[in-house]
């Protein structure tokens, strides 16, 4: 697992890239104290951060997030979510995978952007990309029988941390576009050689 660490690290210094967006204020947090692992915490100031289209995501003040939205199979590889480069990133993005007021795709890219923009050298942001753009949280709009529109979850796939691993490994080989990914993720779980993306 850490040659597969050391073969997406391949940038020797990791540097913010303007072009990817920015943050806006600073993560100033309250740790919570829970019954199980205490990894759930409270912003106490408002956060965002603008993408490279210039919209701003905003994570109000008094927001709890824990990490959740990262799926666990990937802390082996490149740590637990408030650790490293991206973890002003993970704080967005949880945000809004709880939320559920954006489309799930633009979530995921949003985190792209935003480790990127952390200084997450571009072979990693591609890799975490892949893993929450697989097999990160999904949710759909859908009418129900009583006419209501409400916002419904969709079933995680599991990420076997053998596919993660080659995952980064055709990453780190092939240089892939996000919608070369987006491609070869949706025929993962497909288990197709298809060329669609969900």
């Amino acid at each position: 697992m850490l040659s597969l660490l050391a073969l997406l690290v391949h940038v020797a210094i990791p540097v913010p890239h303007a072009s990817d967006g920015e943050f806006i204020g600073r993560v100033v947090v309250e740790w919570l104290t829970e019954e199980d692992a205490d990894r759930t915490m409270r912003l106490v100031e408002d956060f965002a951060f603008r993408d490279p289209d210039g919209r701003v995501w905003k994570v109000p003040a008094g927001t709890e997030v824990d990490g959740a939205s990262i799926p666990e199979t990937l802390y082996s590889i490149i740590g637990p979510p408030f650790v490293g480069d991206y973890r002003r990133a993970s704080v967005v993005h949880d945000h809004f995978c709880q939320e559920r007021t954006e489309d799930w795709r633009a979530v995921h890219r949003m985190f792209y952007d935003a480790a990127r923009a952390g200084g997450v050298p571009l072979p990693l942001a591609k890799a975490m990309y892949a893993a929450v753009r697989g097999w990160g949280p999904r949710w759909e709009a859908r009418v129900t029988r009583d006419g209501a529109a409400r916002i419904i979850s969709i079933p995680r796939p599991t990420a076997e941390i053998s596919e993660l691993q080659d995952l980064g490994a055709w990453i780190a080989e092939a240089d892939p576009t996000l919608e070369e990914i987006d491609r070869h993720v949706t025929a993962l779980l497909e288990g197709t050689e298809g060329d669609s993306a969900s």
